[in-house]
C-alpha cells in the first residue's frame, strides 16, 4: 500500500452498465453512540458520472465521446491517489482506438475520508473524478444496434480501526464485586467506516494472571479484498492470484507487553504489539488472543485492532 507507506488491504470493486452503438443507417436506439468513529461499512463508492458514457454513440468512428468516473470515499480513511487504479473495460481496447495504458488510470488527487468533527457533525472528503475520453468506436455495427458492456473496476488500499478494551482486575478469577469493570463479557466493539468490520468482542478470564479475548472481523461491504501490493501497486499487472485473495495484515495492540494470538500466519511481536496476516474466505472470522498480565490492579485497558 515508493514513498513508506503502512500496508493496507486492497479492495476491488466492480461496477457495470450498459452501454448501445447506434448505427449510422440504423435509426435510434451512522455511527453507534459513544463510538470514536463515524462508523460504516462503505469504503470508495464508485460510479458513472451522468451521461458518460452517453447512452447511444454512433459506429464507424463518427462520434468521439468521453467516460467519466466519479469516486466517492465514504470511510474513513485517506487513500493516496497512487494507492487508487480505476481501469475502464467489457469491450475490446483497438474497437475504440484505446490501449491497456490509456484505459487505467490513477485519480489526480487524495481520496479524502470524511472525518468526525467535535461538534459531532461529519465532514465529507468529497469526489474524485477520473476521465477516460476521446473513445471512437472505429467498427461498422451490423443491423441497426449493438450493446457492449462497460466496466469500470477500482482497485484501493483501506485501513480500518477497531477499538474495544479489556477489564483488568487484581484477583481475575475471583474479582471483588461492584469493582470498576466485568472481566468476562460482551465488550462494545467500535470500528472506522471501511468495508471491513469488527462485530463482536468478548472477553474471558483465563487464569490468576492471563486474559483471554475473542474477536469477530466481517467484511460487509462491497468488492473482494487481496493481499496488499497484489493488484493496486504501480509494478503490478492489474491481476491478483488466487494466493492473494482475503489477505489481510493484521495488528493487535493492547498496550500490555504478553499478548499471543492465534489464527494469524507471519506473526511478529514489537513492543505491545502483535501482528499477522490472516485468510479471510467470504465468511466472518474470529480470532482469539491471550494477554499476560504483570501489573494486576483495578483499572480498564484500551484494544486497538488495525486490519490493513
Amino acid at each position: 500500500m515508493k514513498q513508506s507507506l503502512k500496508q493496507y488491504s486492497i479492495l476491488t470493486v466492480i461496477l457495470l452498465t450498459a452501454f448501445f452503438l447506434v448505427s449510422c443507417s440504423g435509426g435510434t436506439a451512522n455511527g453507534t453512540q459513544g463510538s470514536p468513529f463515524i462508523g460504516g461499512m462503505e469504503g470508495v463508492v464508485v460510479s458513472f458520472e451522468q451521461g458518460q458514457p452517453m447512452a447511444e454513440v454512433y459506429d464507424a468512428g463518427q462520434q468521439v465521446f468521453n467516460v467519466q468516473v466519479k469516486l466517492e470515499n465514504k470511510g474513513e480513511h485517506t487513500v493516496p491517489k497512487d494507492r487508487v487504479k480505476v481501469t475502464l473495460g467489457g469491450f475490446k481496447e483497438e474497437s475504440f482506438q484505446q490501449t491497456t495504458a490509456t484505459l487505467t488510470k490513477n485519480p489526480s488527487s487524495y481520496l479524502l475520508a470524511m472525518k468526525k468533527l467535535s461538534n459531532g457533525n461529519t465532514q465529507e472528503g468529497g469526489p474524485t473524478y477520473v476521465d477516460f475520453p476521446n473513445l471512437n468506436y472505429n467498427n461498422s455495427v451490423t443491423g441497426s444496434q449493438l450493446t457492449l458492456p462497460f466496466r469500470v473496476t477500482a482497485c484501493y488500499e483501506y485501513q480500518t480501526i477497531a477499538q474495544s478494551t479489556l477489564c483488568v482486575r487484581k484477583n481475575i478469577l475471583s474479582p471483588t464485586p461492584n469493582g470498576v469493570c466485568t472481566v468476562g463479557e460482551d465488550k462494545q466493539a467500535f470500528t472506522s467506516g471501511g468495508p471491513l468490520q469488527m462485530t463482536a468482542f468478548k472477553t474471558a478470564p483465563r487464569s490468576q494472571n492471563t486474559i483471554q479475548f475473542t474477536f469477530t472481523l466481517e467484511h460487509k461491504g462491497t468488492g473482494t479484498l487481496h493481499k496488499i501490493g497484489s493488484v493496486c501497486s504501480a509494478n503490478s499487472t492489474g491481476t491478483a492470484s488466487k494466493i492473494d485473495d482475503g489477505k489481510i495484515f493484521l495488528k493487535i495492540d493492547t498496550g500490555l507487553k504478553g499478548l499471543t494470538c492465534t489464527g494469524l500466519s507471519y506473526t511478529s511481536t514489537t513492543g505491545t504489539l502483535y501482528q499477522g496476516t490472516l485468510t479471510y474466505r467470504d465468511a466472518p472470522i474470529q480470532l482469539n488472543c491471550v494477554q499476560t498480565l504483570e501489573n494486576l490492579n483495578d483499572y480498564v485497558q484500551p484494544v486497538t485492532i488495525t486490519t490493513d
